[in-house]
């Protein structure tokens, strides 16, 4: 966030005025694989490791944490991340190239991908059969999710995604400017610190 000299309307008594006000910032983040530049996601400057992990799961380019190496995230809006050897990082890469090296914040890809192919490339194990999750819980998380939204509460320019327990504890927490980054936010998160905080994903849910 920052704070901005902005002109404020108020249409009932139609008059306006220059105040200063929150707003939610939008920034470049390039993502490198080894040497190579994957691709450019316009995003919320903040949880950059988690967003570039969680993005590179997502898409299907790593199949888990354990082929990352490191992860350094650079003063210049650049964050490499380096594959472990026996990764084999061009043929990734090469898989991708039908999408999109430029994801904005408004609705993902500027290039058109039919969803049926993404499905079938990503491969998708299928939700265990008797998952359920209790209808108080999964109010209550929504209801805890906009109370732990401090960006959106001040700015009312961002999105809020968070994943939690079936019993209702929260993992994880991201806001950012595209849905679709404050949701790989969450799963890099989880993903990056999983032994820490005990999060089995096939044992939890995502609120938006």
């Amino acid at each position: 966030m920052r704070e901005v000299s902005v002109s404020r309307i108020d249409l009932l008594t139609k008059m306006s005025e220059r105040k200063r006000d929150l707003v939610a910032e939008e920034t470049p983040l390039h993502v490198f694989l080894n040497q190579t530049h994957y691709v450019t996601i316009l995003c919320t400057p903040s949880q950059l490791k988690e967003l570039a992990v969680g993005h590179l799961l997502s898409e299907g380019l790593l199949k888990s944490t354990d082929e990352i190496q490191e992860v350094h995230l650079k003063g210049d809006g650049k964050c490499l991340v380096r594959l472990r050897p026996n990764v084999k990082v061009e043929t990734q890469i090469a898989m991708a190239q039908p999408f999109a090296r430029l994801i904005v914040s408004a609705c993902g890809s500027t290039d058109y991908w039919p969803i049926t192919k993404l499905m079938d490339r990503l491969n998708l194990p299928e939700i265990p059969k008797g998952f359920k999750v209790e209808a108080k819980i999964l109010l209550e998380s929504v209801k805890q999710l906009n109370k732990l939204a401090e960006v959106f509460r001040k700015t009312g320019g961002v999105h809020v995604a968070a994943i939690y327990s079936r019993e209702g504890e929260l993992k994880a927490l991201a806001e950012d400017v595209g849905r679709h980054n404050a949701v790989d936010k969450v799963i890099g998160e989880c993903a990056l610190f999983s032994a820490l905080r005990s999060v089995n994903f096939r044992d939890c849910f995502l609120a938006l």
